[in-house]
């Protein structure tokens, strides 16, 4: 279980506009850093309830959109219909998922990111974004 007492706090910006960190918002930010992966609702859902929380699918999906709205957390999909979601402060990255466990593995690829952004500069086109995932099949479950 994870410390009640953590390091979260709302940006001083999001502070002075009224905003506040409630005992739900706190506690999914938490258990996000704790998990080290992108979480869908289900997962969070149940991760909250382990932690003595009473949270219901709405209230995790509104804390959610707060986050997402406020740049707290971003959303993935990896192909499926449901959302994942991870703290903002990683910064952006790849992910590697397997589609035989689920598996989610971070992957830096800044430097080929970096030379395929450049090629694109050559070609006079303005990246505002990239979206790259490798879905393939892990170690444990390839044996």
């Amino acid at each position: 279980m994870a410390d009640m007492n953590s390091p979260f706090e709302l940006p001083p910006d999001l502070k002075n506009r009224g905003f506040r960190l409630t005992k739900m918002r706190k506690a999914i930010m938490e258990e996000m850093s704790l998990a080290g992966k992108p979480l869908s609702v289900k997962q969070l859902t149940a991760l909250l309830r382990d932690r003595g929380l009473s949270p219901h699918k709405t209230s995790v999906y509104r804390a959610l959109n707060f986050m997402l709205e406020t740049g707290l957390v971003t959303r993935t999909t990896f192909g499926e219909k449901q959302g994942r979601y991870e703290l903002s402060a990683l910064g952006h990255h790849h992910h590697a998922v397997c589609e035989s466990c689920g598996e989610i593995k971070d992957v830096d690829c800044s430097r080929g990111i970096r030379e395929i952004e450049e090629v694109l500069r050559s070609l006079d086109f303005r990246v505002n974004f990239h979206l790259v995932e490798f879905v393939g099949v892990c170690k444990r479950c390839q044996s």
